[in-house]
């Protein structure tokens, strides 16, 4: 039970530090029945420590408080981090406390340069029990930025590693159950290739790969993720912006020689002006990389549609086709597509709908198959619930519904199979190309 209330202390403080109410007591969140010992001590730290600071939490990754739990020296009891600032030459401070038998003691306070934490992710990266600190800091308005990675043991933190990065991720491309980290940083010049570094625990120390390198300069840096290849080998995926048009795709193993960059630069095309990138598009486990094909128009004078076609790649290079979609960008959703229907399917967006036609060669003309509407204003409701409307998808802003023709039977759709087939767009792999990428 003792235990229990120790854990909820923590986890109340972490919910009072969010909010960076530095004033705010833990009674204000919660009282418990009985003041314990551990709690009046850990509220009397956080008094006394944050005298002189402020709280600073990580801006951007997974952990967004400004406190935060983590078993750093692997003896099961967490450790409790404070991220805070000052105005002192090395501003960015990360405050350790840890619990002893007579309460919670302040063991150490990590100091760093910059005027931000851009991230912060706790993993072993180590051959110890415990978990490292992987810190990311904002150094200036630009980038790279730094990060640090520091080992907690008899009480005191020890740095490991110390670099710039313009992206990063934390991975376990060896697969051998410790973490490593992927950094990736710009060449000598701004159109120089960009330049990937792994580095991997060994011999007590973050031991760096030879160089590997981008298909293109890092400036234009998108997106940096964790993935399996087709043959399930562990990759890190980098994407790069050509052009306003074009994203480069990297794709970085390691292998006994080092690092290789499995795809030498794969291009993905953007669709009506929005950037669609890798994901694990049918949820297999495996990242796919979309290709736009054009459609044939409903009539000559109207311009096409696109579908995508989606690839994955394995160690060798080799790629492979898993599925065809339809994205209608605007209005947030996919369809999956029978790969059997491309060669007749055509797609027009309407005032009303969105019409999906299949061409029939024996009449030569376009049979309307199904109409796929978007509903978003006040009588959504009304409208959706019109008889032979199918329901396939609802928030709190948007329905979606369709309408079968009599032909969709014939090929196999029914509204089982839309149920299915129909999904919403993930934000996080599809983005307007005037948007900011995180």
């Amino acid at each position: 039970m003792r235990a229990k209330l120790k854990i909820g202390i923590l986890l109340l403080a972490a919910i009072l530090l969010l909010n960076g109410c530095a004033l705010l007591t833990l009674d204000q969140l919660y009282y418990p029945p009985k003041r314990s010992d551990d709690y009046d001590n850990l509220q009397s730290l956080i008094d006394e420590a944050m005298k002189d600071l402020t709280y600073s939490a990580p801006i951007s990754g997974e952990n967004r408080q400004a406190g935060q739990t983590a078993d750093l020296d692997g003896d099961g009891v967490d450790e409790y981090l404070l991220f805070a600032k000052d105005d002192s030459e090395n501003p960015l401070k990360i405050l350790i406390f840890s619990q002893v038998a007579s309460g919670y003691v302040l063991m150490d306070t990590i100091e760093g340069y910059g005027f931000a934490f851009d991230f912060v992710e706790f993993a072993q990266m180590d051959d110890r029990d415990g978990l490292e600190i992987i810190v990311g800091r904002q150094v200036s308005d630009e980038v790279p930025r730094a990060v640090s990675v520091y080992r907690f043991t008899s009480d005191f933190a020890r740095q490991l590693l110390s670099t710039g990065y313009n992206g990063i991720t934390v991975c376990d491309l060896n697969e051998d159950g410790v973490k490593e980290l992927m950094i990736l940083c710009s060449g000598p010049s701004d159109r120089s290739k960009g330049i990937a570094v792994h580095y991997a625990y060994s011999d007590d120390e973050m031991r760096r790969s030879e160089v590997s390198y981008l298909s293109q300069s890092i400036v234009s840096l998108q997106q940096v993720e964790n993935g399996l290849l087709q043959d399930g080998t562990p990759a890190v995926f980098a994407t790069t912006l050509d052009n306003e048009n074009t994203l480069t795709i990297d794709v970085f193993a390691a292998s006994d020689d080092g690092l290789v960059n499995v795809s030498g630069g794969m291009k993905i095309q953007s669709v009506s002006n929005y950037m669609v990138y890798p994901t694990d598009i049918d949820g297999d486990g495996i990242v796919e990389f979309p290709q736009s094909v054009a459609l044939l128009p409903v009539t000559p004078e109207n311009s096409p549609e696109f579908i995508l076609k989606w690839y994955s790649i394995d160690f060798r290079g080799n790629t492979y086709e898993k599925r065809h979609t339809y994205h209608h960008f605007v209005d947030g959703w996919y369809l999956n597509l029978d790969t059997d229907l491309e060669s007749g399917l055509s797609v027009e967006q309407t005032e009303d709908g969105t019409d999906f036609y299949l061409w029939d060669e024996e009449t030569g003309v376009h049979q309307k198959m199904m109409t796929i509407f978007t509903f978003t204003g006040s009588d959504r409701e009304q409208q959706a619930s019109l008889e032979g409307r199918i329901l396939l998808y609802k928030s709190d802003s948007m329905i979606c519904v369709a309408e079968l023709e009599d032909i969709a039977l014939r090929f196999g759709i029914t509204a089982e199979s839309l149920l299915t087939d129909f999904k919403p767009i993930r934000q996080e792999w599809s983005s307007d190309e005037s948007e900011d990428k995180q």
